[in-house]
């Protein structure tokens, strides 16, 4: 029997393309530039695999190691005057990570050479055509890609992830100056104490879509405050995806002793187990999360078995546009 084609989205705009199938574009960032203008960063990164021989010798990044080469990624920086209708790329920079930050009119960039190499911020005075070389304000390997972070008593809050299991809270005192590595705090990072065993369903020892260690990882954190109370919610990949919706609850101490970061529950939060990101709503007080729910979880379609899983279906099929809905 011969399916109908079922198209989705087709309400889109092009932001910006990929030069060829070598490369896919990684964890884009947005925002909105005080002018009213869009301003768009796409990662490309490269589907090539890592390789003894190409690998690079300086860094120690498990990322590399293990995943894929990475020597040819960089960032397309695009941008909309007309809310979305049209875009245009106006620069690129040779970085493999981006999300935007604006503050006081300035737009600020948190990036990477490479995941999970450190923590860096460059920033740009002329609507993002422009930058400076970007600070390592941090040397830690950690790492996270768009999602909620706090201002609170002039200091920013939010957090990273290191290598995917553990996560770590950073604050900046903003009079000091993002690009100011003496006005950064990072606390010690921090992991779930152990999975139940009550919550593991099997997938993950069938090596199903293996990805992570052991079915795995801890990653891309939200911080938001709660009356007062800031908490970080982290995405929590569970035995390979087969226990979903739920996420990491971890609260967030900033006092004399420090910045402190210590795991608090486990909470059920739809997509809890992909990327979601919670913004406030200043009006209302209120919360917007954007997740994704999870498809076959728990592998009862077999796709292993019929060749067609996700990680195969990777491989083989080449995406050429990034496509964003205008508004």
């Amino acid at each position: 029997m011969q399916r109908n084609k079922i198209v989705l989205a087709q309400d889109y705009v092009t932001v910006t393309k990929v030069p060829n199938g070598d490369f896919f574009i990684h964890d884009p960032g947005m925002t909105v530039l005080p002018d009213g203008s869009y301003i768009a960063f796409s990662p490309l990164w490269s589907r090539k695999v890592s390789s003894a021989i190409e690998r690079p010798k300086i860094i120690n990044n498990f990322q590399i190691d293990t995943i894929r080469t990475r020597l040819a990624d960089k960032l397309i920086v695009s941008k909309s005057y007309d809310k979305g209708k049209t875009w245009e790329d106006i620069c690129s920079l040779p970085y493999a990570e981006a999300t935007p930050i604006v503050f006081e009119d300035v737009l600020y960039l948190f990036t990477q050479h490479y995941q999970h190499e450190g923590l860096y911020f460059t920033r740009s005075h002329d609507g993002g055509q422009t930058w400076e070389n970007a600070v390592c304000v941090a040397n830690r390997k950690i790492w996270n890609c768009q999602t909620g972070m706090v201002i609170r008593n002039r200091r920013l809050y939010w957090c990273m992830d290191e290598e995917h299991s553990k996560i770590a809270a950073i604050s900046c005192d903003l009079d000091r100056g993002i690009m100011n590595p003496a006005a950064w705090r990072v606390s010690e990072s921090a992991a779930v104490p152990y999975t139940p065993k009550e919550l593991i369903y099997g997938v993950g020892k069938g090596n199903w879509l293996s990805k992570w260690p052991g079915g795995f990882a801890l990653l891309e954190a939200n911080v938001v405050d709660v009356r007062g109370r800031m908490m970080a919610l982290a995405r929590v990949v569970m035995d390979e995806y087969a226990t979903a919706n739920l996420c990491a609850v971890f609260h967030i101490e900033d006092g004399e002793d420090g910045l402190k970061l210590r795991f608090q529950q486990y909470y059920s939060l739809p997509g809890g187990q992909c990327k979601f990101n919670i913004v406030k709503d200043e009006l209302s007080g209120m919360f917007w999360m954007a997740s994704n729910l999870p498809t076959n979880s728990l592998n009862l379609l077999d796709w292993e078995r019929h060749g067609s899983y996700p990680g195969a279906l990777l491989r083989k099929v080449s995406w050429p546009t990034t496509k964003w809905k205008g508004s």
